[in-house]
């Protein structure tokens, strides 16, 4: 209802989420993007230097034109949770929490990448106390977070159960079918992909603008009513019915749409999601009946401000959480060789496109 009213925009070909902060708690979608890749799945406490290891593969991979879609974790935007090489079928990974990756098939197509043999053990049980104390903390504060984001759903429920009142699913329809006419997607059977660009973390809302950079058409959205969901859910049906593939966003809190995109017609309908991007404007109030939202606006104000301070609050607790998995870092940082580390990604890279070019 409001997490996208000032998204922070984030510029970055091919650069995805591969999990959320949901109103459910935290999604992984690792089994959905993941599944028929093999897997390269890296262990390691925080700072220990997993996402640095993971980005020298993708710049080195980047440097030789090899398709390279980076996933950004969720909660700390400036860190990577998965590299993936579609041309390779590989994909790194940071298996520990909360995503929790174990191989499937160990050592067959799976491989675990252990960095905690590059850790001086020693340095770290000296500060037992405090790893114990922050790690405890952060996982409690974010149980508060998703208590919030899961009290901000229930008033936008409540919204929306209002709302759906003055909604006109027949224009929305009507809309749909006149897209579909005039940018003939590819019948290609139907297929639904998640190319998560918005994330909701300890650096507040952030939207990527990989989905406007690979589209050649852009319907932008203005949603004043906070309609645009009752819209992108009959758009996917009758985008389904007809037979295209698809690829959706969702709004990470709520797992509302927020974005379409059609990849056989490069079309992209979207709320603006922060981006400084132009396109064609299409306002979500041509599916609402005025005069019956004047009678019920006190109600959605009611409903809107209690939603908004609800996630007001989890916002100001994620931005604690940051500040507290940096101080964790820490220990991690001063006891890790991260030398040693930088020999194993040159020798990955090796193995994986021949002599490093980096």
């Amino acid at each position: 209802m409001s997490f996208f009213e000032s998204p922070a925009a984030l510029s970055g070909s091919n650069s995805y989420f591969a999990a959320m902060n949901t109103h459910r708690g935290f999604v992984s979608l690792f089994t959905v993007l993941f599944d028929g890749y093999s897997k390269n799945i890296i262990k390691g406490g925080p700072g220990t230097g997993k996402s640095s290891l993971m980005k020298k593969i993708a710049a080195e991979a980047q440097s030789r034109g090899i398709v390279c879609n980076k996933y950004y974790c969720s909660s700390d935007t400036r860190s990577l949770d998965a590299v993936a090489l579609p041309q390779l079928g590989k994909v790194f990974l940071d298996g520990t929490a909360p995503h929790m990756t174990d191989p499937k098939y160990p050592g067959a197509s799976d491989s675990i990448i252990n960095l905690g043999e590059y850790w001086d053990v020693g340095m770290l049980r000296r500060h037992t106390d405090e790893i114990v104390r922050l790690t405890d903390s952060i996982s409690g504060e974010y149980k508060r977070v998703y208590a919030l984001l899961a009290s901000a759903k229930g008033a936008e429920d409540a919204y929306d159960l209002r709302a759906a009142e003055i909604f006109d699913p027949k224009a929305a329809s009507e809309v749909s079918k006149k897209l579909i006419k005039k940018h003939r997607p590819q019948k290609a059977g139907g297929k639904v992909t998640s190319k998560q660009v918005c994330a909701f973390g300890v650096h507040g809302s952030v939207c990527f603008d990989s989905l406007f950079e690979d589209s050649q058409t852009a319907y932008i959205l203005r949603d004043r009513l906070c309609l645009s969901h009752n819209f992108f859910e009959i758009l996917c049906r009758e985008l389904l019915e007809y037979g295209a593939d698809i690829e959706i966003s969702r709004i990470p809190a709520d797992e509302k749409i927020c974005s379409v995109r059609i990849p056989s017609c490069s079309l992209l309908i979207s709320l603006p999601l922060g981006s400084e991007r132009t396109g064609r404007t299409l306002n979500t109030e041509r599916f609402v009946n005025e005069r019956g939202a004047g009678k019920i606006k006190s109600e959605l104000r009611a409903s809107a401000h209690i939603g908004k301070l609800a996630e007001k609050e989890a916002a100001r607790i994620l931005s604690s959480i940051g500040e507290m998995h940096d101080e964790l870092e820490k220990y991690y940082i001063e006891a890790m060789d991260f030398e040693k580390i930088d020999d194993l990604g040159t020798n990955i890279c090796s193995d994986l496109f021949g002599t490093p070019r980096l």
